[in-house]
């Protein structure tokens, strides 16, 4: 079974400020945000293929170990973060909903590895 670990959740937090950081050099009221134009400027956008948690739970039907899976932020539900950021009609809206997923992936409970000795 595939977990949600520390080191999981450090690279979502920092793949939502690296594209919130340079969603902020876009102009923020005029400009439309574009997730193909993020990814040819970044390398990196907020679709699925650059998702951390999608990399890995994605091949599991309907994404069951996610930790997003059946609550509010399921990215599949209208009215998520993830459906919030699709449809934004700014950047200025799209920063705004990034921001609240950083938040939302801080507080997910991560799956705690055994050390072994």
């Amino acid at each position: 079974m595939k977990h949600y670990t520390k080191t999981d959740k450090e690279k979502g937090i920092a793949h939502y400020k690296r594209m919130i950081e340079w969603a902020k050099t876009r102009n923020q009221y005029l400009e439309k945000p574009n997730l193909r134009l993020m990814y040819n400027k970044l390398g990196e956008s907020y679709s699925s293929n650059d998702c951390v948690l999608c990399k890995k739970f994605l091949d599991h039907p309907r994404c069951l170990n996610c930790p997003f899976h059946g609550t509010k932020n399921d990215c599949r539900k209208e009215g998520s973060l993830h459906d919030k950021m699709a449809k934004a009609g700014c950047w200025m809206e799209w920063i705004e909903y990034a921001e609240e997923m950083v938040k939302t992936l801080g507080k997910i409970k991560v799956y705690r590895q055994k050390i072994k000795k």
